[in-house]
């Protein structure tokens, strides 16, 4: 069973698939400029894996992107 955590990853990693699609960005730079391997990048954009949270920024990073945290919760803060 996939968790809440896990899908927000998988999320992430579809958005990021998305933009390098949209960017014409290849696979093969992704993993050269990145320091990916292919295997990593490839399981990641086929959802075979659920990428580490190291993998995903290295992903951004490559298409001029960052990953950054919101507070999703400010009202518990009271």
């Amino acid at each position: 069973m996939v968790t809440s955590e896990e899908k927000q990853l998988m999320k992430l990693a579809f958005y990021l698939l998305n933009k390098r699609l949209e960017t014409n960005v290849t696979q093969s730079e992704i993993v050269e400029i990145s320091g990916l391997s292919k295997s990593v990048v490839s399981k990641m954009e086929t959802f075979k894996s659920i990428p580490s949270a190291i993998t995903l920024v290295k992903y951004a990073n490559v298409l001029g992107l960052k990953l950054i945290l919101v507070d999703d919760f400010p009202e518990e803060k009271k």
